[in-house]
């Protein structure tokens, strides 16, 4: 099944970025990497939370269909709460979930997060030629080359 199909007329990626500064490259190299759909970006875990169920500033999206890929640059407090939220949602919990990092992560934190149920961590390149063949590669991956349940 197409993933326009299963997830209606439009594939939505939804970016989450912390950082201002970060946000704007970030937002630039999925751009650069002609993704396909849609892209919206988000300042924090709590407007994603709107932005899912609708509430808030993120009304009109009231009833729409989760997006296609979530990809995520936060700050460590706020990534283990949000993935289990979104993996009790019963729309987002099938929603691929990427991490960025901006480096290795040592201890126990990244099992964490492949616990509560994300779907990968990748470090963030340091450059922007390197985070737009980052967004082509995990756009190649998991939009074309991944079947995803309906």
């Amino acid at each position: 099944m197409a993933q326009e199909d299963r997830l209606g007329d439009e594939l939505v990626i939804c970016l989450v970025v912390d950082r201002a500064d970060l946000r704007l490259r970030l937002e630039a190299a999925v751009i650069d990497a002609s993704l396909p759909g849609r892209l919206d970006v988000l300042e924090d875990a709590g407007a994603l939370t709107r932005y899912l169920s609708g509430e808030g500033e993120f009304a009109l999206f009231a009833g729409d269909a989760p997006p296609g890929l979530i990809l995520l640059d936060l700050q460590p407090p706020e990534l283990l709460p949000l993935i289990t939220t979104l993996r009790a949602d019963r729309r987002a919990r099938a929603v691929p979930v990427i991490v960025i990092t901006p480096g290795p992560v040592e201890g126990g934190w990244v099992k964490e997060l492949y616990a509560a149920g994300v779907s990968s961590v990748v470090i963030r390149p340091p450059s922007f030629d390197g985070l737009v063949d980052l967004m082509s590669l995990l756009g190649r991956y998991w939009l074309q080359l991944v079947t995803l349940s309906a």
